[in-house]
């Protein structure tokens, strides 16, 4: 119980420093202004072939921005179809905020792959340990 309250308090804290950079364009502005990609795959592939160690970075962030919703949503008991569902949106309703947003950031179909598979990956994670810690606890 206590457990499931610091994560809540945490994943506030984190929703909130997230979005604020998300909205205002974080740390680094794009050069010529934001754009819109939606072309699946077409960024990351970029990312990897360049060899800019920047893009590779924007990459791994990308990939944990949404993990807190992940674990969040199994610490919670969600089922797993609602909980993709759920990271899906959310990722979607990052990238149209961005775009809606003036002197945002770019929108980009590769950071809602991103962000939905590293959350989906970290809540199937989080549901086998405690699916793992409660059987041998129970034995």
């Amino acid at each position: 119980m206590v457990l499931r309250s610091w994560l809540r308090g945490g994943v506030a804290v984190y929703a909130v420093v997230a979005l604020a950079l998300l909205l205002t364009g974080g740390p680094e502005r794009l050069p010529g202004g934001s754009f819109v990609n939606l072309r699946p795959t077409k960024t990351i592939v970029d990312a990897l072939t360049v060899g800019n160690a920047a893009a590779k970075f924007y990459l791994i962030l990308n990939l944990i921005l949404l993990v807190p919703a992940g674990v969040l949503m199994a610490v919670q008991g969600i089922r797993p179809r609602v909980a993709v569902a759920g990271i899906v949106g959310i990722a979607v309703a990052i990238e149209v905020a961005q775009f809606l947003v003036p002197g945002a950031r770019s929108s980009d179909v590769d950071d809602v792959l991103l962000n939905a598979a590293g959350a989906v990956l970290a809540f199937l994670a989080t549901r086998s340990v405690m699916r793992r810690y409660a059987t041998t606890r129970g034995a």
